[in-house]
This record gives C-alpha cells, structure tokens and sequence, in this order.
C-alpha cells in the first residue's frame, strides 16, 4: 500500500482488510459497552450488601429498648432511645427516597433514549411505564440493562444533564444539588442536639472541593469545613467530615487539558449504560453515607448488653380459652433468639407419646402458628423445636396446654385495638345468651364511660398506661358473674403530618409551578381516625444575597413577603418549612415536622 499500482485482487484484499478492522473496532466496542453493564451489576450488588449491613444497625434500637424494658428501666431512658432511633429512621428515609430517584432516573435515560427494551425485566416479559419495581422494603430495583438495544446510546444524558455545550442543564445542577442537600439535612440532624455537657450547632457551608484531585483546592475546602465544625461536638466532627468528602462532588474537573464542570465529565458523551452504571454508583454513596450516619447516631444510645448462655423454649397464646369453632394463635420461639434465623419444629395435639412423624412447621423466628382449636375442654399440645448450640441444631421439647369452651361474651376496639387520649373510642360489647338489660360494663382507668347508641364511649387521658374493660351479668337467680375482662394500651392521638400542595416527607422535589401557586399548608391525617388538626403557624427559609433568612406564618397560609419569595425562585431552588405547628382535639399546639423541596 506504499501508493504503486495496484491488481483487483490486491484492491480487494486491501479492502477486506479494512472491513476486518472495522468489525474488530465494532466487537471492542461492544465489549466495552458490556463491561458497563457488568460493572453497574457489581456496583448494585454491593449495594444490597450495604442495606443488609445495616438491617442489623436498625435492629440495634429494638434489642435496646428490649434490654432496657428487661431491666425495669425509667421511661425518660426508653423515650430516649427512641427519639435516637426516630433520628436514624429519618436518615433512612431521606436515603431511600434519594436511591429510589436515582433508579427512577436511570428509567428516565432509558425511556428517553427510545429503546425498545424500556419497561421489560427480560427478553419475554411485556413492555411496562418503567424500567423498575418496587420491592418489599420500598427500594426501587433497576431492571436488567443487558437486554437493552440502545446501550451505547451517547446522546441522551448528554441532552438532559448536560445541555449544548454550556453544561448549565438545570436537571444536572438538580442532581449536584441532591446530594448536597442529603447531606446537610444528615449533618444537621446529628450535629444539632443538647446534651448534659452543652449545646452545639452546626450551619452546612455550602461548599464543594473547586477542582477534582487539585491539593489546593482540598486545602481550601477543608479549611472552610473546619471553621464550620468549631461549633460541632468534637465527637461528630470527624463523621461530618467523613460525610462532606463523600457527599461533596468537586465543582470542575480536568478533561483533556480543559477545565469542566463535574456533572460533565459524568454525562457528557456517555454511553447509556455507563449513565446508569453512575447513577448507581452514586447511590452506593448515599447508602455509605447512610450507613456511616446510622451507626454513628446507634452509637449515642446507652443500653444494657446481655450475653445469654441459657437456651429455653417457650410456647404462649395471648389466651389460654378459646370458644368452640375458634382457631388458637399461639407463638413458639426460644427466649433468647436470633430473627434472622430460621424457626422450625413438629407438634403432636393431644399425643403425649408423639406417635408418628407430627406436622412440621418451619418459617422465620417468631411467627404465628394457627392451630385448630378442636372440642369443648382442655387440650395440649406436644411439640419440638430446633435450636443451635454451638452451631449444632438440637430439638428441644415444649408443650402448651388450653381450653376451649362454649361461645361467652367478647369485647373488642370498634376503631382500633387500643385506647387513645382525649378521643372518643368506640367499643362495641356483646354478650352471648344474656339479656341486655341484665349487662353491666365498667371501664377501670377510663375518665368516662357511657353508653351511646350500639358502643360505648370510653375516654381516657394521658399517654401511657392500661385501661380494663369488665363485662358482667346477673343470672335468673340475682348471681352476677364475670364474662370478660381486657386491658387495652392508652397511646396518644397520632400526630398528623404537613403537606404542601399534596407533598409531604416523601418527596424532595416540587413542580415550580405547583410551588409557585402557594396554596395552605395543611394538616394531613392518614390513619382510619378522622382526627382533625388545623395549622396554627410555620416558618419558611428564605436565601437571599447569599444570606438566610426566615419568615414567620401565623396560620396555614402564606404571608405576602414568603408568597413574592417563592415566585421569585428559580427552578433548582430550595424550598423549605420548619417548624411546622398544629392543633388538634386536645386544643394544644403540637409540632408535626418540616418540608424540604426542590423546585423542578
């Protein structure tokens, strides 16, 4: 080929050669492009692996609360770990709702790009509205990408997250602004307390590393993070820290010896599939940071440990007497157990010599176990469950013994199973073979109990405690004898929560129209009480000039200075609403939350 005249034959060898090498590029390409979806596959593997970790963080809380119940524990200790618990709980959420906009993304790219394979789990299933499920814990699950046709598309993030060469597309901003947000709303609630030794603070600088793996510029960011910290307990700086270097995207990095924003370099020109392999790994990120926060916020409670060196079945019912036609609900565990661990045993009803191999039963550790109830009288039942000692699965023996008896009398919460203050409960009683008049029930830890219509009205006040409802009756011969006596928990009313144009804690974005019409915020109930709760006030952040300021409301509307602010924002602005207060039946102000959303 050094520019001599060349044969046919040699022309076409000449190109047959370059054919070949062009199909050995295609084939390169298309392995790359794979590689992609391979990488993105690990990626969310390890993300399930870091939910599964802290499965056991979250499990922490409840094994506290059980120690401290078991050791006779004041109630300020328990509310306590349970105000710590509802902080993690709220960490957990704000991470689940980021992840599953993420995935809900990815779904986006995919559908935007035309691809005929959007809305398929596989090959054969049919096409749906998205390209994820929703799975038992709320997280949205990304289906398959390796059965995509358009994986190699370079087009579509560039258009929604890049824009034409400015790289000023507000949807990549939002995203910037996502994670910045998740993390200062995660700082916030584990810088802000008061503790017996003083009361520390923490105002998120809105900062970001200006050049990726620029020394000055780390420099520089993490001199502004630490004269932040100085008002943080010295035992939440490091973590702070922590969550600012992985929730802190640089603002430019380099890209062939230019200066570009960070959200380019993610997005611009990128294949589909590697799109969505970044989303993923951001996601990894938000669980890491979730991960970190929760353990660090599990580390604040005090709790007893126990180490159990004793193993003993136990069997119980919630009662012992049941009525002829009834079915017995019974448990059987072990008392120290592991809820993870598999529960599996054999039962015998009325055979103490378990004859015969009995009825298996296997399912998770502390599951209801339905048995007959059988004929009028007393029966037991007979039984074996497996427990490891040592890691050696033994079978020990258990029995229970109950009766079953003629239908009687029975009482149950209309509404609900338990007792709430200063609220109306309705129980309905009836009394089987009796004549009504000849009824009498009582309510020992009510404030009042009448009779109106088919129930009676119970009231009751305060927040903890037990009320008993008694049914008795006199017999033909003037005998007055007992039918039922159950206790019911007293709770408080629940509290409702805010919602600013039909959005609540759920959502972190707005539609800036929907915003910008700036209805009430209202008081929201979900529950089957029809509790009603007005709004009573709220403050909204406003930040302007580089300053943050708050405006205050003294109902449910917005006052004309915080309705000009709202209108006044663009899209990708932060729209937030503290100190959301309500009142309810009791006639006091309760606080119920605050709002934070993004403008779309």
């Amino acid at each position: 080929m050094g520019g001599g005249k060349e044969t046919p034959r040699q022309k076409m060898i000449g190109l047959m050669y370059l054919v070949l090498m062009a199909l050995l590029a295609m084939n390169v390409s298309k392995e790359v492009i794979n590689a992609f979806v391979t990488l993105n596959d690990k990626i969310e593997a390890g993300n399930i692996i870091i939910k599964g970790t802290m499965d056991g963080v979250y499990g922490s809380f409840e094994q506290a609360i059980a120690g401290l119940t078991a050791q006779k524990a004041g109630p300020d200790e328990i509310e306590n770990v349970k105000k710590i618990q509802a902080q993690a709980y709220q960490v957990r959420d704000w991470s689940k709702s980021l992840c599953n906009y993420f995935v809900a993304e990815s779904s986006r790219l995919i559908q935007e790009s035309g691809d005929a394979s959007f809305g398929m789990k596989d090959e054969l299933s049919p096409a749906g509205d998205k390209h994820y499920y929703e799975d038992e814990n709320g997280y949205y699950r990304l289906f398959s990408c390796s059965h995509l046709s358009k994986k190699d598309d370079y087009d579509v993030a560039t258009r929604l997250y890049i824009g034409d060469g400015g790289h000023k597309n507000p949807s990549g901003g939002f995203l910037v602004d996502s994670i910045t947000g998740f993390r200062d709303r995660v700082c916030m609630l584990i810088a802000n307390y008061k503790d017996d030794k003083g009361e520390y603070s923490f105002t998120p600088p809105q900062i970001r590393p200006e050049l990726e793996n620029d020394p000055a510029s780390v420099q520089k960011f993490m001199e502004e993070l630490n004269a932040a910290l100085k008002t943080v307990n010295p035992a939440d700086t490091a973590l702070i820290a922590q969550l600012y270097g992985i929730l802190s995207p640089p603002v430019e990095t380099m890209n062939h010896g230019e200066k570009y924003p960070w959200i380019a370099k993610q997005f611009d020109h990128a294949p589909l599939v590697a799109a969505i392999a970044m989303f993923t790994s951001i996601r990894a990120d938000i669980l890491q940071a979730e991960n970190k926060a929760v353990t660090h916020i599990a580390g604040r409670v005090v709790a007893p440990k126990f180490n159990f060196n004793k193993i003993e079945p136990l069997a119980f019912a919630p009662a012992s007497y049941i009525n002829q036609g009834d079915s017995i609900k019974m448990k059987v565990m072990i008392a120290a157990y592991d809820s993870t661990e598999a529960m599996k045993l054999r039962y015998w009803i009325d055979d103490s010599t378990r004859s015969g191999d009995g009825i298996a039963f296997e399912a998770a550790a502390g599951s209801d176990l339905r048995l007959p109830g059988g004929s009028v009288g007393d029966h037991t039942i007979y039984g074996t469950i497996a427990v490891k000692e040592k890691g050696v699965e033994k079978f020990k023996p258990w029995k229970f013994k109950y009766s079953v008896g003629a239908p009687n009398a029975a009482v149950s919460a209309y509404d609900l199973n338990v007792l709430y203050s200063g609220w109306d409960n309705r129980i309905k009683v009836a009394a089987g073979g009796f004549d009504p008049s000849l009824v009498t029930v009582n309510c020992s830890g009510c404030s009042s109990f009448s009779k109106s219509g088919d129930y009676y009205i119970a009231k009751v006040q305060g927040i903890k405690g037990e009320a008993t409802i008694s049914v008795s009756a006199k017999t033909p011969d003037g005998k007055s004898v007992s039918l039922a006596s159950e206790k019911f928990r007293i709770f408080p009313l629940p509290k409702p929560e805010p919602r600013y144009a039909g959005q609540g804690f759920e959502k972190t974005t707005i539609n800036a129209a929907t915003a910008k019409a700036t209805p009430p915020i209202v008081a929201f109930m979900d529950g089957p009480l029809n509790v009603k709760y007005d709004i009573t006030g709220f403050k909204m952040v406003v930040s302007k000039a580089g300053k943050t300021a708050t405006l205050t409301s003294k109902s449910n509307q917005l006052t004309p200075e915080m309705k000009d602010a709202v209108k006044a924002m663009s899209k990708g602005s932060q729209l937030t609403f503290m100190d959301i207060r309500a009142v309810g039946p009791s006639g006091k102000e309760v606080p119920i939350g605050a709002l934070s959303f993004v403008l779309e």
